[in-house]
């Protein structure tokens, strides 16, 4: 069994091995997704489901969160379930983020295991909740 990385190529959409870093020139769009024995999740998602644009798109948004993309099988199992209902980048990023919510959390406990928490007044989250929306 192989263990080194996959990757989904926009030329031709194939699953074959490569280097351990993401890499996005437009003419030759790479994603490293998943190990060969989970590569039938690709199969079932790019490009049937979500192009692979979108796809590459993702592990992206969540990468600039600093939101770790490594169990890719339960974000390309978000992404499918996701984009039954829609195609829209940012709420497929909000569907992972969910899918994703306890490995999202856990940097964020402190080492008792107690998460700290804030509440807003109604104003300041309506306005934040505006903010969100509008972006």
């Amino acid at each position: 069994m192989r263990s080194e990385p996959l990757a989904v190529d926009a030329a031709g959409a194939g699953v074959r091995a490569f280097p351990e870093r993401i890499e996005s020139p437009p003419s030759r769009a790479r994603i490293v997704l998943v190990n060969e024995d989970k590569s039938k999740v690709v199969e079932d998602l790019v490009p049937k489901v979500l192009p692979l644009a979108v796809v590459h798109t993702i592990p992206q948004n969540l990468l600039r969160e600093r939101v770790s993309i490594s169990d890719a099988v339960s974000i390309l199992e978000a992404l499918g379930e996701a984009a039954a209902i829609t195609k829209n980048t940012a709420l497929l990023s909000e569907s992972v983020r969910q899918a994703i919510r306890r490995q999202v959390v856990k940097r964020s406990l402190e080492p008792s295991g107690d998460l700290s928490a804030y509440d807003l007044e109604q104003a300041s989250s309506d306005l934040l909740l505006d903010l969100m929306v509008a972006a």
